[in-house]
């Protein structure tokens, strides 16, 4: 019992390996690959929510660039990345009211 597990679990792990290197996916790859079950996967393809290609209309392929990408478009940023962000902001304003206000008082010792 405990050897047919050992020797599943080494199947899987090499069909892991093997995903890894691929660039053309299948819906099961896919599903390895992001932890999604398999109706999922098929409901974001029909509802066209994920990149896919159908060159026989019958079997979905993916690309792994293009899976990775839609993995990641919608970042939530943290609270660090969004107060650094709001200070570069700041910053930001304070140096372009500053120069507007030498580019005006220029303009107005020129006339």
């Amino acid at each position: 019992m405990a050897n047919k597990f050992l020797v599943k679990l080494d199947e899987i792990q090499q069909e892991i390996k093997a995903n890894n290197n691929k660039e053309i996916l299948t819906i099961q790859d896919v599903c390895l690959m992001i932890g999604l079950s398999k109706s999922y996967i098929y409901r974001l393809t029909s509802e066209r929510q994920i990149p896919h290609y159908k060159p026989l209309n019958k079997v979905i392929y993916f690309k792994r660039s293009e899976i990775e990408r839609w993995i990641f478009k919608n970042k939530i940023h943290s609270i660090e990345e969004l107060k650094t962000q709001h200070h570069f902001l700041n910053n930001n304003k304070k140096k372009i009211s500053k120069s507007e206000t030498l580019k005006k008082q220029n303009i107005c010792t020129i006339q």
